[in-house]
């Protein structure tokens, strides 16, 4: 199991905290830790569709496999400004799963005003 997988479910869970990440993987190397769990953030919280590259990349390296129920923190103000930056489009997400952002980024608008 990679240093992914764990800060995956961390994610998925709620439970992602530098404290936690830290119990998973160690204070070692904090640049690294960082850098996972931003991009396992951004993946989970675009929540990929059924049939799409990122959902099927999971599916098939089994990364979601015995994870509690998906209840993951809401994104943050930072989080969804990098989302609007163009995030998505930078880290291989397909023309669906940016539609599906793009559809969360208006809810979330419509929220928040």
């Amino acid at each position: 199991m990679s240093n992914s997988t764990p800060i995956r479910h961390l994610v998925i869970t709620g439970k992602d905290t530098p404290e936690n990440n830290a119990k998973f993987v160690g204070r070692n190397d904090q640049d690294q830790i960082k850098k996972t769990h931003q991009d396992a953030r951004i993946r989970i919280l675009l929540r990929p569709p059924p049939g799409s590259p990122n959902w099927a990349m999971a599916k098939n390296l089994k990364l979601d496999e015995n994870c509690p129920a998906w209840t993951p923190r809401p994104a943050s103000t930072e989080e969804d400004q990098g989302y609007a930056g163009g995030y998505q489009t930078s880290h291989g997400f397909s023309k669906h799963e940016q539609h599906h952002f793009e559809g969360y980024a208006r809810c979330l608008d419509a929220e928040l005003r």
